[in-house]
Order: structure tokens, then sequence, then C-alpha cells
């Protein structure tokens, strides 16, 4: 029983009653401290008078005469008069109004008349109630009233306690106007002073309520309607006419002034869902039940017509309180609280208020729920009456379309009207006095909106704000272009909608800005997926299909835009609420493909443009290309009803620019023909050239080229006409084209007359004279020759024209027109000109000869060129032109297609010789073309010889610099794909069909090695040739290596499919060839998978293309379902569970390994478990593999695959013969019990784990349960108890005495209850005897019974309960109280806790307890002398000598730095003992003698008979008949010695228990114990128990360690602090305790300063150290030996460390280091598990922490600037063994080891101090060691 409860129930039973009072007038000031209002009397008073549907209320105020000083306030109200009920709560403070439908909840309201009355009084009805202070006692006094007295009224009577001045009735005024807002009964309030009336209030109601449309979904399956219930379905609308609209008229009258009001008020009837739970902790906070149905108003605004009142008067700021401001609305709860809406919109509804009614409580959780989810329901309804206000006021915008817009263009025309006569007059400051001149106009049309925008908002915003930028700055502000004229007025609807638009302007709600959170999540709610509505220049649409105004883009956008005097009257609604985008681009161009633009307004655009393209410098010339080709205009005005041509501006290219485009005298450029394509001349004129010419507009229009101007003019019909009439014509465009020739440099001037000449070329376009009439006045100009041209010679041989002199006078030069093609002469060899006529000899020499030995002109060259007039071989038919021919050469004949030129002989002419030069000048050819040449290969009919005559012919031009080269480097890869001229072959790999035929060069290799896969390669007939095409040709050797893995998976397709159609038939022939054929793709594949990357290799991860015989037929695997063959042909059991393959580096890389790993086998374990143990052959076999699953779980996360899988090896224990048999079989995790107590094992059949550390946390991991966790215990108590008999008392007595070593962390780290010292305290402990117990154990359907000799129960009061019998057993008694302290208590803890309660303080000492820092025993009389006891083992002895000596202990220094050696260092054996190799396990283990071994078991074993001891034993007994023997004592019990009990001994002495025996007068016989069973763990883990007895501190912990040398780091050495029998001083045990505490803070602070491991490793070199005095050396300074450490990499993880991260390193100056560690992987693995688990339990960090292999030094581990080193070596030779399973003697030894080296922490040198702190550690640190040895 705990103390809370014992007090309790002493209150309980003998307490006395007292009730507590109350300082009632404290009280009350309390409460209205919490009132924050000023008003907070008249609020409560106003409250009550509408809760009792009063409808006049009124204030009297009387004040003294001299003195505007209020003496007494008298409030009435004509409201229904008070009830007894209603007497009764005003008597009662906290007695709220019952009615759920009132707002009154905490009944503390009433009392905030004692505000400014000492003693108020109230009458109503026919009784008068007045209240009396007596001291701190309020009391009432009622009586009846006369009853001639008016009992309309109900009056409160309100004296003042502390006369205060009237207050300014005007401030009073506003709050009792705000008060009015959402009353539902009181409409007037007066105000007298002095009798006479001041201020008079009305609210009536002029319109009935109407019903709100709510939008509902236009389908069931849509979700477009309106959302009406709160989220948690608190609230929501009763019906669809549930909210309805209704409108107030309030007047205020203030002595003679008078102002009104109109304003909209909008309720709504709600249901109410709250669920029970919410029910009652509102009932018993609020002392009533929620509403069923409440009532939610609002108030949006009033309109803003005030009945024509002043707007300066009192009356109308008082009126001015009743409209909120933008975001200043209030919350309501009756009457105006101080949290605000963030909204200018008002919100009444029945929150639950705080005390003080100043806000809504959020503090309490149910509160909290209720009020947010009206909130968001109030959010609900504001969305719905903003969305039903703009849909009535869309209507009736729709209907005054027409008018607005007939308004809008007269306005604007008078305002350009008067802005073109203010030009006249102003002339160049025109622009920026209409850009004012139209902010006043805006300003003007809109004083009454902005009025209104100055009463609603803080300011007024300016129209249009001027903001230049610098580039503005240089081309002007832009002015009227970015801010459109807009001078129409608003219109009504737009006022209203502006007023119901900044009703929702947001502000954050203040104080609580979580108010106005939800209900902004409510307003969203509504419509989740509509955007609230706005009012745009077409009507009211959702904000997100309105546009705002952009820069002057409005002016072009006219439908879903927002007028910019709108949008600034509300801006935070059209940005916050509506997030409304602003016009872009894109609205730009779909406003201007749906519209047509008249003159001026394209006009307008294209300014704008410019100017918008200034500021917005990121746009793309794509946007502008796409703005104009959606532009359409009409130009000029309509007349009548006649159409208009629609034109569009994407046809317009060009504009004219006469500055570049030039012409001559007496004409202008615009008096020629144009294009279509030009800007109309209107429009250019009206933008002007230096518009045009901006960057904007270049992707729009660009100058009219003249090379376009020309190519127009040369298709003109007046060009080629050659008519008189059309001479005037051809003058002026020869004259401009001349002018432009002129302008131009000589180059340019060349390319401007071949361009001209180009086109003009076929034109009649030049005049000429003529003496002769002729049919034309104008020719061509290769017809016609200058005036300068001397053609007297050639009269009579023909008609010779000259150009017209009119060319002159118009300034056409004659270079122009030779430019242009006139002939200045005509050619000597007129001839020529005929040569396509004439028909020359077969010999054409004399003819070549003699046109080479002429002067001949460009164009007489060009004309042999083109003319046929040259014979060839063998061909008669015709004449040829030289193009046509080829100049003869022999190599040529092969090709049928070639014609050669016939010449006298052959080797007269080649390509060197003056004539074939000129020839070759003239066209001839010398080679047929390369692409002809290959076609006529790829014909099939093509003879084989000629074929290889042809590539040898090709083959000789292909090198570098060849003729061929360049030519078929430029053929396009479909070209060289198409040709097929090389002769290959291609044998498929699976049929081993052969195929010769054509390939081309890209699908053709040249190395034969390829065609095991059936790739084609160049024929073999080539011989040594094809390597010389392939490499010519440009062919691959072999294919790429994606190619490769292309091919790969179509021959797998292939061979799949050809295995499908043989079926049986020769089905194992077909298989065996299917996979000999791989196995030699594979082969070639090896030979290339270095070219391949991982990512090609890793694609072939997840398909299977690896052929395996499987039963006579072929089955396919993927990479990692298959395996190599070993290399010695020895199957295993990868060959035994998975497919085998040779081996091959291709499916190496691809993922196939040499043996399965851990995952695959484990996969196939969960699979197929029996297939797995049928191929281990054996258990043990079997075993290994969960072992390595085990250390290396090849799973993530455990899953219903793994758990439900029967792989799990599980044992049922049998007898056979009287001896226990094992049986395995598989099972689910499920099934198998970890077997953590074998007593329960024996006594329950049940499936068990092996008893394995690593295996059973494996076996836990997937789900199987610890067997002292699955059984149930009872216990019975039989016969009479005794509770204060000498036994119990003696057991108090020994558990007090050794309670603090129990519950020290320092003694054992197993995790103790919060309260272990106090339960084991002898206030809270019970030990009572009695004469049986009897405990029964049920595990699933199984109960055993059990007798048992001690257990612990708990009784009331938080006490527990010790139950022995008489011959208890220490073991059962370290059980009962185990389960009391330990959070968990196993066998070994039972154990544990047993010895240190029967063992002797004495015997705990020499075990290596501190229990002199922990207990302090009173110092024992002096014994009688004793016969001397045998002399315990050896390791016992060394135990005792250790803790004797304490830190001034032998320890020798190692060699390294710091660290320890094993020059005599390992562990010393016994005195009588010896070494024995032990095979099994592969390491040395201490053997004792026969003595050696009673000591220990009678040590284990307290009163055992030693002679039942060495009967058991035999004369050679070895370790591990101890551990039987141990396990067999614990299982079965064991026999005590005998005992002899006398009558009267002359000093009570200690039995082997350690307790006083009663005394005796007979001797007692030797007497057997039966053999019971006893709670102990079993056989493994007793036998790791035993081990650690031997070697570990529990039996001295002799390390046999010595030669501690100094640090690599130089640290000082720390004197260990002086306590114990060194000390002289006197310490209490505070003191003792205080200091064991701060030593293993400094431990473990120490441990805390270990510093990393440096992953490069470590370098050290031999040095001398002095060892200091009394450590028996007989050397007074050793060599510590240096070190060259390097890390080791790891060849299978690539890595230089072990799975867990702990770094490995190797001695560099040995070259065998590397190799020992390279071979002993699973040795470093095994010591890295024990380094980890240690490291765990002295709490230091891997990565302080590495393994090394030094073979040669003697360095056990050295500790290197504070981080620890370990040498591989020992642990090989000490501990390792093949199972990889370690025992309780490796870890006792590598413990201490890692003691000593972090000693050197504190210390460098090997003395005392050393020798202290590695005691120290090893004290501390034991518990969590026996705790880690327990578990393992």
């Amino acid at each position: 029983m705990s103390l809370y409860d014992s007090v309790r129930a002493s209150v309980d039973k003998s307490g006395e009653f007292e009730q507590v009072s109350v300082n009632q007038r404290a009280l009350i000031d309390k409460i209205l401290a919490r009132y924050a209002s000023a008003g907070a009397v008249y609020r409560e008073l106003l409250q009550n008078s509408n809760d009792a549907n009063a409808t006049e209320a009124e204030v009297h105020f009387t004040t003294s005469p001299e003195r505007n000083i209020v003496t007494q306030v008298e409030y009435k109200n004509n409201g229904m008069p008070f009830r007894p009920q209603d007497w009764a709560r005003l008597k009662k403070i906290a007695e709220g109004n019952p009615d759920e439908s009132k707002i009154g909840a905490f009944g503390v309201g009433a009392y905030t008349m004692f505000s400014i009355c000492e003693e108020p009084m109230i009458l109503s009805g026919n009784q008068a109630l007045a209240f009396v202070w007596k001291g701190d006692a309020l009391w009432t006094k009622t009586v009846d009233t006369d009853k001639q007295r008016d009992t309309k009224w109900t009056t409160f009577v309100l004296p003042s306690r502390d006369p205060y001045t009237l207050p300014s009735l005007v401030e009073f005024g506003e709050f009792l106007c705000a008060s009015l807002t959402f009353t539902k009964n009181l409409s007037e309030i007066r105000v007298f002073v002095n009798g006479k009336k001041r201020l008079t209030i009305v609210k009536t109601q002029i319109q009935e309520p109407t019903p709100v449309q709510i939008q509902t979904s236009s389908s069931w399956w849509k979700t477009d309607g309106a959302l009406t219930e709160s989220p948690q379905g608190l609230f929501s609308l009763k019906d669809e006419n549930s909210l309805l609209e209704s409108f107030y008229h309030i007047q205020v009258t203030l002595d003679s002034e008078t102002a009104a009001v109109t304003a909209r008020y909008l309720s709504a009837t709600a249901k109410t869902k709250v669920p029970s739970s919410m029910v009652k902790r509102m009932e018993r906070v609020m002392k009533k039940k929620p509403p069923s149905k409440v009532e939610v108003q609002i108030f949006l605004s009033g309109q803003e017509q005030f009945d024509g009142t002043s707007r300066k008067g009192k009356a109308y700021k008082i009126l001015q309180s009743f409209s909120p401001r933008v975001g200043e609305g209030r919350i309501f709860i009756g009457f105006r609280t101080s949290q605000t809406t963030g909204l200018a919109a008002h919100l009444a509804a029945p929150f639950v208020p705080t005390v003080e009614r100043e806000a809504m409580d959020l503090q309490d959780q149910t509160l909290r729920v209720f009020n947010l989810e009206l909130l968001e329901f109030s959010g609900i309804l504001m969305r719905l009456t903003l969305e039903h206000g703009m849909s009535a006021l869309g209507v009736q915008y729709e209907k005054g379309a027409a008018e607005r817009a007939k308004l809008d263009q007269e306005l604007i025309k008078q305002e350009e009207e008067a802005s073109k006569t203010e030009e006249e007059e102003t002339s160049g400051k025109a622009e920026t006095e209409e850009a004012e001149d139209d902010d006043a106009s805006k300003a003007s049309s809109s004083t009454s909106v902005w009025g209104f925008a100055k009463y609603m908002a803080k300011g007024v915003k300016k129209t249009i704000v001027k903001v230049k930028s610098k580039v503005e700055e240089i081309v002007d502000d832009g002015g009227e272009l970015m801010n459109p004229r807009d001078p129409r007025p608003l219109c009504h609807e737009e006022t209203q909608g502006i007023i119901l638009m900044q009703s929702f302007c947001p502000r954050q709600s203040t104080p609580d800005p979580l108010v106005g959170t939800a209900l902004a999540q409510g307003f969203s709610r509504c419509f989740a997926d509509r955007a609230p509505p706005v009012l745009t220049r077409s009507g009211v649409v959702p904000g997100d299909q309105a546009r705002l105004p952009n820069k002057g883009m409005e002016a072009f956008c006219k439908q879903g835009v927002i007028r910019s005097i709108v949008y600034q009257n509300a801006e935070e609604y059209h940005n916050v609420i509506a997030q409304c985008r602003v016009l872009d681009l894109n609205d730009l161009a779909t406003a201007l493909s749906e519209s047509v633009l008249e003159e001026k307004q394209l006009i307008r655009l294209m300014n704008w443009w410019v100017r918008y393209t200034k500021i917005h410098t990121h746009i793309s010339s794509y946007q502008g290309v796409d703005i104009k080709e959606r532009i359409r205009f009409v130009l000029g005005k309509s007349k009548g009803d006649e159409p208009m041509n629609v034109l569009e501006l994407k046809h317009y290219l060009f504009y004219l620019d006469k500055e570049k485009i030039r012409t001559g005298s007496g004409y202008s450029i615009e008096d020629l023909p144009m294009p279509d394509s030009i800007l109309p001349k209107t429009i250019r004129d009206s933008v002007t050239v230096r518009t045009l010419n901006d960057q904007s507009l270049r992707v729009w229009f660009s100058p009219l080229p003249v090379e376009i101007w020309i190519d127009f003019i040369a298709e003109h019909q007046g060009i080629n006409s050659g008519q008189p009439e059309d001479e005037q014509l051809c003058l002026r465009v020869l004259s401009t084209l001349s002018q432009e020739y002129s302008r131009r440099s000589v180059s340019e001037q060349r390319a401007f007359g071949s361009y001209c000449q180009s086109v003009l070329r076929q034109r009649r376009c030049i005049p000429f004279d003529s003496a002769i009439p002729t049919s034309f006045s104008a020719d061509f100009p290769s017809n016609l020759y200058l005036y300068s041209a001397e053609l007297k010679a050639f009269d009579g041989v023909g008609n010779f024209h000259k150009v017209s002199q009119h060319l002159k006078q118009m300034g056409i030069t004659d270079d122009f027109l030779v430019s242009l093609g006139v002939r200045k002469s005509v050619a000597i060899d007129f001839l020529f000109a005929h040569l396509d006529t004439l028909q020359w000899s077969s010999d054409p020499k004399p003819l070549i000869e003699y046109l080479r030995s002429a002067t001949l002109t460009k164009q007489d060259v060009n004309k042999l060129r083109s003319s046929q007039y040259l014979p060839a071989e063998n061909d008669e038919s015709r004449m040829f032109g030289p193009s046509e021919l080829y100049l003869p050469n022999r190599e040529l004949r092969i090709f049928p297609f070639v014609k050669l030129l016939q010449w006298p002989s052959e080797d007269d002419i080649t390509e060197r010789s003056l004539n074939g030069k000129f020839l070759t000048s003239l066209g001839v050819n010398l080679l047929p073309p390369l692409l002809e040449v290959l076609f006529y290969m790829a014909k099939e009919s093509t003879d084989e010889a000629i074929r290889l005559k042809c590539l040898d012919f090709v083959a000789k031009r292909l090198g570098s610099g060849g003729d061929y080269a360049s030519d078929w480097n430029r053929l396009s890869r479909s070209d060289k794909q198409k040709l097929k001229f090389l002769p290959g072959v291609a044998i498929s790999p699976i049929t081993g069909k052969e195929r010769r035929t054509l390939f081309s060069t890209l699908t053709c290799c040249y190395n034969g090695k390829c065609a095991v896969m059936g790739i084609p390669v160049l024929d073999t007939s080539l011989g040594d040739k094809a390597k010389l095409y392939g490499t010519l040709f440009q062919c691959v050797a072999e294919p790429a290596p994606g190619a490769l893995l292309q091919k790969l998976r179509m021959l797998v397709s292939e061979a799949k499919k050809l295995l499908v159609q043989s079926g049986g038939k020769d089905s194992k022939e077909s298989s065996e060839q299917v996979v000999v054929s791989f196995s030699k793709i594979f082969g070639y594949l090896s030979g290339r998978t270095s070219d391949m990357s991982a990512s090609m290799l890793g694609g072939l991860a997840n398909e299977d293309f690896i052929p395996c015989i499987v039963d006579a037929r072929v089955e396919w695997f993927k990479p990692n379902e298959v395996f190599f063959k070993s290399e010695d042909g020895e199957e295993n059991i990868t060959h035994s569970l998975f497919q085998v393959v040779e081996f091959s580096p291709f499916l190496a890389a691809a993922g196939v390994k040499q043996e399965a790993a851990t995952k695959d086998i484990f996969r196939l374990m969960i699979e197929s478990p029996e297939t797995v143990l049928a191929a281990a052959k054996s258990e043990a076999k079997y075993k290994q593999f969960l072992r390595r699953v085990a250390a290396h779980k090849p799973f993530r996360r455990v899953t219903p695959e793994i758990r439900d899988s029967p792989f799990l090896l599980a044992y049922s224990m049998s007898k056979e013969e009287s001896k226990e048999k094992a049986t395995f079989e598989l099972a689910k995790a499920q099934d198998v019990y970890i077997i953590d107590n074998s007593f329960f094992a024996r006594m329950f059949p049940v499936k068990r784990a092996p008893h394995e550390s690593d295996l059973e946390d494996f076996y836990s991991l997937i789900g199987s349960k610890y067997i002292s966790k699955e059984v149930k215990k009872k216990y019975h108590i039989v016969g009479e108890a005794r509770k204060n008999s000498s036994l119990t008392k003696d057991l108090v007595g020994r558990i007090q005495e050794r309670g603090p070593l129990l519950v020290s962390p320092s003694v054992t780290s197993r995790p103790l209850v919060s309260n272990a010292a106090s339960i084991i305290d002898e206030k809270k402990l019970d030990i009572v005897e009695v004469p049986e117990l009897k405990a029964v154990f049920s595990l699933k359907q199984s109960t055993r019974s059990q007798k048992i000799t001690c257990c612990s129960t708990q009784t009331k009061f938080g006490k527990n309960c010790l139950y022995v019998t008489k011959d208890f057993d220490w073991f059962d008694v370290g059980y009962a109280i185990g389960e009391l302290i330990l959070e968990r208590c196993q066998l070994e803890d039972a154990f544990f806790i047993s010895s240190l309660l029967e063992a002797p303080l004495e015997q705990l000492r020499a075990r290596g307890f501190p229990v002199d820092r922990i207990i302090h025993p009173e110092p024992p009389p002096e014994p009688e002398p004793k016969p001397e006891p045998k002399p315990l083992p050896a390791v016992a002895q060394a135990a005792t000598s250790n803790t004797a000596t304490g830190p001034t202990g032998n320890q020798t220094g190692a060699p390294g730095g710091g660290g320890v050696s094993a020059n005599g260092g390992a562990p010393t054996p016994p005195s009588r003992g010896e070494e024995k190799e032990d095979s099994s396990q592969g390491k040395k283990e201490v053997q004792g003698t026969l003595d050696d071994y009673v000591a220990v078991l009678k040590n284990i074993f307290p009163g055992v008979d030693e002679a039942y001891i060495r009967n058991r034993l035999g004369d050679k007994p070895t370790m591990e008949d101890v551990r039987d023997i141990a396990e067999e004592m614990t299982n079965n019990g064991y026999p005590k010695e005998m005992k002899q009990e006398v009558t009267k001994p002359k000093k009570e002495e200690p039995t082997n228990n350690g307790y006083p025996q009663e005394n005796k007068q007979e001797v007692a016989k030797p007497k057997k114990e039966e053999p019971r069973k006893s709670k102990i763990f079993g056989s493994k883990k007793l036998g790791r128990a035993v081990n650690g007895l031997m070697g570990s501190g529990l039996a001295g912990m002799n390390t046999g360690m010595s030669n501690l040398g100094k640090q690599q780091q130089g640290v000082a050495a720390v004197p260990p602090p002086v306590f114990g029998r060194e000390s002289n001083t006197v310490r209490q045990p505070e003191m003792d305790a205080a200091a064991h505490h701060n030593m293993e803070q400094q431990l473990a602070q120490r441990i805390k300063q270990s510093t990393n491991i440096d992953g490069d490793g470590f370098s050290s070199e031999d040095r001398l150290q002095d060892i200091p005095e009394g450590m028996d050396h007989d050397e007074k300074c050793e060599l510590v030996p240096g070190h060259d450490l390097k890390p080791f990499v790891n060849p299978v993880t690539g890595k230089s460390e072990a799975h867990n991260g702990i770094k490995v390193f190797f001695a560099a100056e040995y070259e065998d280091s590397e190799s020992f560690v390279r071979s002993h992987l699973d040795a470093v693995e095994s010591f890295a598990v024990v380094l980890e688990r240690l490291s765990d339990v002295y709490g230091i960090k891997l990565n302080s922490v590495a393994i090394y292999h030094d073979s040669v030094g003697n360095s056990i581990a050295f500790n290197a600037n504070r981080a620890l080193y370990f040498n591989l070596h020992f642990f090989c030779a000490l501990h390792y063994g093949e199972n990889g399973s370690q025992d309780s003697d490796c870890y006792s030894y590598w413990f201490v080891i890692f003691a000593h080296e972090l000693a050197h922490h504190f210390v460098s040198a090997h003395n005392r101090a050393h020798a202290f702190y590695t005691e120290s550690y090893c004290t501390t640190y034991m518990p969590k060691l026996l705790t880690m040895l327990s578990r393992a």
C-alpha cells in the first residue's frame, strides 16, 4: 500500500468534517476583476433584458447639482417580471441560467452591479430585493412592494459606491448602439439625465425576412453544391429556407440631432448534433446542456445613404459604431465582445464564452471544439451570404449593360475631343496634363465611393499609382496608354458590390487569430471547388475567371475584366479572398482572337505594345508573334450598312521605309507598285516609322528589303510586257535599282548585280533603240549591247540592238547594265553560239585544241559546258555534253554505265595532260560517282567476279586522301544501310543453318569470332582482304556491347520458340544443342565483358537467359538463380540446392555468383525448408545455415511469409532408457519456445529453440516466445502463517543488511523497478513463515504444480509479503525478491541474488564485490581459533590475492603503447594446473585439479556434501564434467553436509548458510535431502556461468595480464582517490556513497572522451619506458615496440572494416600479415562481434575500437590517442573456434583487456593508479557484463 492510500484510509476512518468558508466580498471582487470592459454592468443588464423578452430599456442617471457626478443609476426594462426561480438564482453565485437557449451560463453576470454599487436593489413585479453587506458576507432582503407601482418595469437601482463623472453620451451611445446590433427582442433604448431624455436609439425592421437561395448539387454524383455542415457535423442548416435576409432601420437621436442608417442582416437556424461525451462535459462546465438548435446572425454593413443627415454631428458619430470597419467586425455573444472577426462583418452566435464574456472559451478542450465548429459553420453562412448578394447584383448589373456601354462611348468621346483641344493649346505638354486631368476626372466621378472607402478603410488609395522605371522615363510614362480612360462613374450595382466585397476584406482577427482562421476555413469549405464571386465589366463571375487590370491591357480585354476603381476599393478581397489573376498575354491573345479592332484601336495596340515590352523585358519573340497573328482589324469607318473588309495583321510583314529604298529625282518610291504584305500607309504614318523600328515590333514587321521588292516588281506585268506604254515604269524601276547598286561597295555590287540578273534575266525589262520597227520596245538583257559596244564588224551577220538612250538620262550606269547581262561586244568565235547545232567528226581533238588556245569569256565557257558537241566510244546515236562523258581509262571499262570520250589514243590523254585538264574544266568526268558504283555492286545480277573487281576498284580509292574517301564519309547512315554489296555469311547458333548473301557495311563485321552469335561476317573466301575491306568500308570488327546483349535476348527468344516447336521430338538433342550453343556464346561474350557497362549488365539481372537441363528439358534461369560449379569439381550445398553452370566471366559480371549467398539460401529455406534440410544432409549443417542467417540477416523486416514458414529447427525431448533424447523437426516461429527456464521446459513438453544466444535472438525476432513469459504462476499457502518467528527475523536482518548490494547499479545492471530500494525496506516488506507452499504453473491448457520454499505476494496498502517455509532454499528466496525489485527476473538473476544473500561478506569481498563501498557491517567479534581450511583452487587464490592487494597488485608492462602484452601476459595457469588443448574449440582452456573443481562447486552450492561432489567428479575430471554436474545439481538438487547440533555451544557459530542455529541436545544423523527441482537456467547458460566463475570476477577475475606500457598519447597520471584502509580518516556512509557515485561518473566521462580511429592507419616508433618501483620486475625499463598499421580492404565488400563498422588493419612491415587477415575473414567478423558486445557493455562507440593483426609482436592490445586497438592474433590463438560462437571465457578475458586499456585514458604509466582504475572499471561494469553473458 502506498503512502497516499494509507493516509487516505486514515482520513476516511477518523477524520472530522469542516465546511469550507468563503469570503464573499473577496470572491465578488475577484469575479469583477475578470471583466475587462468598462461597461460590463450595462452589457449584462441589457443581455438580461433581451433574455426577458423586453422591447424597451431605459437608463436614468442622477447627478449632483454642482458637478456632473453620477450619484445613482436606475436601469429599467419592460421584460417579463422576475419569477421565483429567477429570484432564487439571483441569491446564488455561479448559479447560471439553465435555459439552454439563453446566453448566461456561469451565474456571475448579475454581480457586475457591484462594480459601481455597494448594495444594489432590484424591483420586479410586486417584489423587491436588496443586497446588504455584513462584514465580508453578502445577505439579501426581500419585501413586497406597493401594488400601485407600475409593474410593467423591472428596475435595478444602483446607488454609486464611488461617485464618478457622467460618461460621455457619444461614447455611451456608441456602446448602446453596438449593443443593439443583434438583440432579438430589445429594440429601443432611452437615456435620461436628471429626468430629461437625452438619447434615444431605435431599431426597426423595415423588410420581412426572405429566404436566401442556397445552391445545391446539380446532380447526385456531383459536389458542386454548397456544403452546409460543420467539419465534425455538430452544426448544419435546418433546411434550404433556414438562411434568411432582412433589413433594419437604425435611428439615433441625441438632443436635437438625428441620424439614421439602413442595415442588412442575415440569420440562420442550425440543427445541432453534439456527441453525448461532449454533452456531459459541457453540462458539467456550463451547468446546462448545449442547445438543440442555434441561431447565427450576421451583420455585413449599412448602405451608403445616411438619410441626408450631417456627417459631422454627434448623432452621426454614434451611428458610425453600428457599421464595422474593414477587419473590425466583432463577435457577439449576446452583446459585443473584444474579439474581432477579421472582416467588416459582425457575427452573433451562442458561443460558449469565458467568465467575463469578453471572448469565447478556446481553452477547455470540449468547449474549444464546440466554438470552433460553430465558427466554421458561421464561415459557411458568410460564404452563402456573399454568393447570394453577388448573384443578386449580377442579375441587376446585366440589365443595365447596354446603357453602361453607351455611356462609356459617350464619355470617352467627350474626353478625346477635350484632349484634342487641349493638345492644340498646350502643344508638347498635352500628354502629362491629360493624365492629370484623367486622374482628377476619376476622383471627381467617384467622390461618394471614395468617401465610403475613407470611412471603411485606413485612408484613400490613389486611383492610379505612377511609378516610372528607367526605361519608362526614356520613352515617357506611357500616359493614357498604360492607364486607359475610364470616366464613367460607379453605377448603383458596382457601389453595392464594393460595399459587399469590402465586408470580406480580411485582416488578422484579434486578440485570438484562431477565430479568423476558423471563419476562413468554413468560408472556403462551403464551395471548396469554386472561387468567391467578383463583379467584372461583363457581370458577376467566380474569382478565378475574372482578371485584374494590368498596365493598360484592359483597354483591349473587356470580357471578365474588373474595373480599376472597383479593384482599388476592395484590393484585399480580390487578391486574398477571390484570388483573381491579373491580365496576362494569354488573356490578351484570347481577347484579340474574339474581336475585330478598329483602325484607331490597332494603332493604340501597337503603341501600347512598344511601351509594355519596355517594362516587361522577359517577353519572348514567340509571344509577340502569337499576339500579332491573332489581330484582326478594319480600315477607315463604316459607311452605313455596308460591311467592312476584315483584315488580318499576320499577312502584313513589312513597312515602307523611304530611307531604305531611294529613288531618282522626279518621282517617289511610293509611286511605284508595292506588294500586299506592306503595312497600310495610314497605319504606318499614325504609328510612325520610328516606332515601327523599335526592337519590340521587329518580330511583327521589318523594313521592306529591296530584294523582296525586286522579286515583287519582277513579276509585275509592266516589267514583262516589253510594250511602249510600260517604258516609263521600266525606266523608274531600273533607275531605282541603279541607285541602290551605286550605294553599295564593290563586293556588294557584285552580289547585288548577280541577284538582279537572276531575277530580270528572262524579263523584257530594258528598253532599246532600233531603226527597224519591232514588236517590242524592250528586250532581255542578254540580247542587248551597251552604247559603247562596237558592232560594225558583225553588220550583215544578224540584228544587234543597243540599250535606249533614256537609260543614261535616268542615271542608269553601264556597270549596272553589265551586271544585268548586257553585252559589251560580240564574242570573237561567234560560232560558239551554234555549237549545239554542229556535228563534229569522231576525232574531237582538233576542236578541243582550238578552243583551248582561244580567249573565252565566262559565258563562252558556260556555253561549252552545256552544249552537246563531243562523241562517245561505241555510241554514234548522238553527240554528248562534257558532263556526260569520262576521260578514257582502262579500269572504268568494267562499268557498263560509263561512257568514255572518243579519242584517237587513250595514252595521249590523261587527267594531267593539257587537253585532259581543259576537258575536265569543261566538265568531263574522271571517275564515276561512288553511289552509282555501289548501287551497281549491290545488284544481285552483277557477276561475282566483276563485283570483286569493283570492290578492289573502290577500295583503292577509299584510303586516306582517296578519291572516294570524302564521298563515302558523306553517305548517310540510311544509304549505307540500303547498299548491300559486301559478300558475307551468317550461321545460326541455334539451328546451325548457314546463309550466304550480300550485306551492308552496317550489318556485317569482319572479325569472325562474333559469328558464334549468328552475326553476319565477311565471307571467309575473301581471305586476308576481308579485314582490309572491313577497315576501308568502316565495318565494325565486332558489334557494340549493347547490340550484343540485344542479340543475346533475340537468341534466347529464338531458342525458346525452337524448343516449344520441337516438343517431344528429339527434345534431348535439341536441349543439349541449345545448352552447348549458349555455352559458346557466353564464352565469346566473356571476351567482351570489359566493354560492357554496369548498367548494361544490370539490365540482365531480371531476365532468364541462362539455359540449364533439368529433367532432360531446358529451363531458363536468371543470373541470381544459378551458380558456378566449384573449381575442384566437388559437390557442395550450392550444387544440391541450385542449378550450376560452368564459370564464365560474362555470367559472373551479369550476376552469377560462385556460391549461394545467405540471402539465396534463406529465400529457399522460406520457400522449401525440407529441400534445404535434405540438401544439408544433417541437422548440424542446417543449423549452420540458421547461424549464418542470424548473424547476417538477409531481410529488412520480418514479413508474414517469414513468420509463417516452417523453416526453424525445433527440438522435442523424450526419454529412452532413462536418458533424454532430443529429436528435431522444422516448425514455424509461433510454435517454437525459447528455453530461458529449463525447469519450465521439463515441466511442459514444448518444441524448443536451439540453446545458442544468437539463434535465440533470431527466433525471438521471427516470432518465437520465451517460455518464462508464457508460463503463468499462482501460489497457494498451506497451513497457518507465523509472522514474527526467529526465522523471519533473521531473514529480515539479512535482507536489510544485503539490501544496498541488491539494488546497487554497480552490482547489477538488470533493470530495477523505480522503487526497488523501498520495496525491500523493513517497513515495506513483511516476511511470514508458513508450513508449506505450493506453486501452480500453467502453459496454455497444461497445468503443473510444484512445492516451493518461498514466494512473494502483494498485500493491501502497497506492502509486499514474503512467505517462506522452515527449510527454505536460498534460490527460491532470491527468485521471490528478484520478482519484486527487478522489472523481469530470470533464473540467473535468482541465482545471483541468492548468492549475494547466502554467501558471507568475506566471501563476497573475495569474489570482487565492492562490499566496503556499499555496505559497512559492524566489525565481527573475535572468532574462535579454527582449523586451517583447505586451500582454494588456484583461481580462487588469485582472486583473493587480487582483492587484497587492490590497486597495488603486480602488473607488468606490455610492449606497444599503453597495451597489454602476451609476454608472460596470457592468463596465468593455476599453480597445480596444466594447459589442455581443446580440439573441439581450437583454444586453450585452463584446466584445474580435483581440489580446484571441488572448491568451485562448493562455492556455487554452499552446504553441499563434499563427499558427494568428489564421488561424482571421479579421479580425473574435466571442465565439461564440472558443467554437467553443476547442471544436474541445479535441476535435481543435492545432499548437504551432515550438521551437528549440540545443546550448549560456547558461542553461536554461523552455519553454511550464514545463520546461527538453534541449540539442540542431540546430534542429527546424516540426512540426504530429497532431490527437488529448482528454478535455474539451462545447461548452456549454466556452463557459461561455471566458466565465468573459473575465469571471471566472481571467482577472482585473475586476468593474468601484465606488462602494461605507456600510452602512445602522453596523458598526465591522475592519482586515484585514497579511501578505505589506506586512509586514516573516518568516513561517513554518505561520503562513501558520494565517492562511489563520483567515481562512476568519472569513469563514464573518460570513456566518452575516446577518439575516432584514423581510417588511414597508425604508425609509431620503438621507445624505452621506465618501470615504476614495486612492480617486481627484474629490469628497470622495457622496450615498447612501434607499429606500422595499414587498412585492410575486404575483397568481398571493398571496405576496410568489419560488418559492424569496426576498422581492420594489418602490420605493413610483415608480409604474411595481410594474407593472414584475408584467409581469416570469419575470425575477423567473430572478433568484431565480441568487441561490439563489450563496447556496448562499456558504452564506447565502435568508431573508437579497431582490430589489427601482428603475429610477431607480443602486444595483445594498445591505447593510442584514446583509441583502442586489439590484436586478432591472440583472439585466434585463444578463443576462436570453427562454430564462431564465443563463451564466457572469451568475454571475461577481453572484458579485462578493455578495462586495462580504458585505464590508460587516466594515466600512461603502469603504476598503482593505473591498477586502481583498471579494477574500478572491472567492478563498475561487471554487472553489465553478467547481464550480457546471461543473454548470450
